[in-house]
């Protein structure tokens, strides 16, 4: 049977009634309870506690790879170094593989969050849930790098000739910076990247680069924060110790085994094919670091190679360091070209104020992870009312991101048929040698300044 039209609206009306005092009883409620965040899937205090196996704030140290690529694990000296671990079981947590324990008497965790941004960012989002007992994070990994800083070619400048050795890279240097930019964020067309193949004294032309964020969100992260370059300088600090100048004299009987005989063939067929004489390295003491005015990490799940990739990727990690320090390459640097993103019809302006930036005494980094732990972290540290976490990136040349070259005709230059073959799985070995002496040094010397003996803290890479 149905109602009648008063009994309805009566009915109705009481509902409403109802409904409005309930509804304002659930606004009041949460007007009180937003204060604590309740937006962010938090664990409470307890939980966080026991997820990381302390009450009071530690480290965390993050690497990618669990051996999948390489063979070995980035984790693998910084595993045996922690004692009293615990490991998460498998599946339990969105990281490949946790660990917490004491590293040279320091509660950390340990994660390994997995190759690529993504795996980097859903891990790091897990860490940022109990911030508050985070007391810095650490980033650790390999890197593909520049042979030399400046690069072997500038298009169209230098195509004419090489060149000439300037401050060159070896593998095992170490980069700490905690800058980075998405190395995939452009537009451009197949003949635009490609123009004047197969010549690689080539600047591959593009019409928007990573600052145009209508594109494809936020790419550039130069946001620089005190508390991130005073974890950065704490570990630029540690390298420049006795302490670390003792512990890196360890590696050179790993260096001369895995990399030497790439290393002279690699500069004695860049002799050959570009004209000028780039002399042997001196003996290998320890490696050279860059520090986040050099430096900045480039990342991309493409694996390129090749000197007009490596001129891009010169140029994109000298405007970051630009935002990031405020400070100026060229008169250029201010206008809407940072990224040399001008149309095809520009090229002159294009190559003049290419070449005007890449010829500064900066370095590309070339990882995968960094955006994914910065796009993690900077959006967490913008919330109102958390603990903000610093955070800083840790990188070692793994590799050289491009060949020797040759000059075939003028101005026109090819990969050299001289160019030796890298063997992968040694190089990335002594990079995460190197990176993770500079890692385990900084702890170390946390240790000593405990007031712990020199025996509890030691650690031995090799």
């Amino acid at each position: 049977m149905s109602l009648s039209r008063r009994a309805a609206c009566v009915l109705l009306l009481g509902l409403y009634s109802v409904f409005t005092v309930d509804a304002q009883s659930i606004i009041n409620e949460t007007a009180l309870l937003v204060q604590e965040a309740i937006y962010l899937p938090k664990p409470d205090t307890a939980q966080c506690i026991a997820r990381f196996g302390s009450v009071s704030p530690i480290s965390v140290l993050m690497v990618a790879d669990d051996g999948t690529f390489s063979g070995t694990s980035e984790a693998v000296y910084l595993i045996q170094t922690l004692k009293g671990q615990l490991k998460a079981p498998v599946n339990s947590v969105p990281c490949q593989q946790f660990y917490t324990g004491y590293l040279l008497g320091q509660k950390v965790v340990l994660a390994i969050s997995g190759i690529g941004p993504e795996a980097a960012a859903l891990c790091t989002t897990y860490i940022t849930q109990c911030a508050e007992l985070v007391k810095d994070f650490i980033y650790v990994g390999t890197s593909g790098w520049s042979a030399q800083q400046g690069g072997i070619l500038n298009a169209p400048s230098s195509c004419a000739a090489a060149n000439g050795p300037t401050t060159r890279n070896r593998l095992g240097d170490v980069a700490i910076t905690p800058f980075s930019v998405n190395w995939q964020c452009k537009l451009a067309s197949w003949t635009e990247q490609c123009t004047n193949f197969p010549n690689v004294c080539t600047y591959p032309i593009e019409e928007a680069g990573p600052v145009v964020q209508s594109l494809y969100g936020k790419c550039v992260f130069s946001h620089r924060t005190k508390a991130n370059t005073d974890l950065s300088d704490e570990l630029i600090a540690a390298t420049k110790t006795s302490q670390f100048a003792a512990n890196a004299l360890q590696l050179q009987a790993s260096f001369n085994s895995t990399n030497l005989a790439y290393e002279t063939a690699y500069w004695s067929a860049t002799t050959a094919g570009s004209g000028n004489v780039y002399p042997p390295f001196p003996a290998y003491t320890r490696p050279n670091i860059l520090d986040y005015t050099q430096a900045a990490e480039l990342d991309a799940q493409f694996f390129f190679e090749g000197t007009p990739y490596e001129m891009v990727a010169r140029n994109y990690t000298a405007v970051t360091l630009n935002l990031a320090n405020n400070s100026t390459l060229t008169q250029y640097d201010v206008t809407g070209t940072h990224f040399c993103s001008l149309p095809a019809s520009d090229a002159s302006t294009l190559f003049s104020r290419c070449n005007r930036i890449l010829s500064g005494r900066y370095q590309s980094v070339n990882g995968e992870e960094g955006v994914g732990v910065s796009a993690a972290l900077d959006l967490f540290n913008s919330l109102a009312g958390v603990p903000k976490i610093k955070y800083t990136f840790v990188r070692a040349n793994s590799d050289y991101i491009y060949s020797p070259v040759v000059q075939v005709s003028p101005g026109v230059w090819e990969d050299s048929p001289q160019t030796p073959a890298a063997n992968f799985e040694t190089s990335y070995l002594f990079a995460i040698q190197s990176a993770s002496t500079v890692v385990l040094t900084t702890f170390q010397l946390r240790c000593l300044a405990a007031g712990n003996s020199a025996n509890a803290c030691a650690f031995s890479i090799v």
